[in-house]
């Protein structure tokens, strides 16, 4: 009898998940969804109601080294892991213990593409420094058992980061086509979204995306555009119910929304969006869409 072989996809935002859905994998594919986001047991959920053909399964575990533990016990079943980052000391012993699989980095935004993970200090130094004698570059996908990585834009890697030898591959479609044909979009926009499409339709929107912590600074951003639509999207790490609490808004939407699907949908209904972010990875998927302006806190 054929032993089946099995990819692992872990996923600890929505935009890796979308991500993760851009692969081409003849194995059978399995999806791991880590509580570290907003909704995140509610996407799980909503994944085994709908049983996508995509996936062979989908499992839920309420935290990353909880995943790890169950792909070090199954690693035997299993060919091709694919995550977000190979990066830190622990990440790096799990990685060791899988190390007999093929392992992929995929790309979820601007750190991707980043050639330098820390902060330049000395005791930054002494880490990179570390992790070198470890086996690892200072760049994701820099891992000594890291086999290849997959991005959008592999020539801006390439310009980026010319000191990495790694495997880049391609998305099986690019970021635009994907999120075109994207078959998961009722994944991620409820009915909460449609009222604010609805409400957006031929009218100037101002949306906030904020980071690890709200900035109260951006309401006297808010009070210069009196005639827009107000719209807040919490970081989806940033688990705190905001639906009550902030007024100032029209509408304030899910943190575990992906927000690259619901700019995109906004592009095609409004007039005008400003996104108010401090350095949002999500927003350079967007370059020269005249409708958009980035404001930066």
């Amino acid at each position: 009898m054929v032993k089946e072989s099995y990819s692992l996809f872990v996923v600890t935002k929505p935009l890796q998940y979308f991500n993760a859905t851009n692969i081409k994998d003849d194995n059978r594919r399995i999806c791991i969804i880590v509580d570290l986001f907003s909704d995140a047991r509610s996407l799980f959920v909503k994944l085994n109601e709908g049983e996508p053909d995509i996936w062979f399964e989908v499992l839920f575990f309420e935290k990353v080294s909880h995943a790890y533990r169950w792909l070090i016990k199954n690693r035997d079943t299993l060919v091709n892991l694919y995550i977000d980052s190979d990066y830190g000391l622990i990440k790096y012993f799990y990685l060791h213990k899988l190390s007999k699989l093929n392992i992929y980095v995929y790309e979820e935004g601007m750190g991707t593409y980043r050639n330098f993970l820390r902060a330049r200090n000395l005791f930054n130094y002494f880490i990179g420094f570390l992790y070198n004698i470890l086996g690892h570059e200072n760049y994701l996908g820099g891992s000594r058992y890291t086999k290849g990585i997959f991005l959008y834009d592999i020539n801006r890697h390439r310009n980026l980061i010319p000191e990495c030898k790694k495997e880049l591959k391609s998305f099986e479609r690019s970021f635009t086509e994907h999120i075109a044909l994207f078959s998961g979009k009722d994944l991620f926009l409820d009915k909460n979204i449609e009222d604010v499409l609805k409400d957006a339709k031929g009218k100037k929107v101002i949306l906030y995306l904020t980071s690890w912590v709200y900035h109260k600074d951006v309401d006297k951003l808010l009070s210069k555009y009196p005639g827009f639509i107000k719209v807040l999207k919490p970081h989806p790490h940033l688990k705190i119910d905001f639906t009550n609490r902030e007024p100032q808004y029209d509408h304030v939407i899910s943190g575990g929304i992906m927000v690259e699907l619901f700019i995109y949908q906004l592009l095609k209904e409004v007039e005008e969006l400003i996104v108010v972010n401090r350095n949002s990875s999500s927003l350079m998927y967007f370059d020269g869409y005249k409708k958009l302006t980035s404001l930066q806190i």
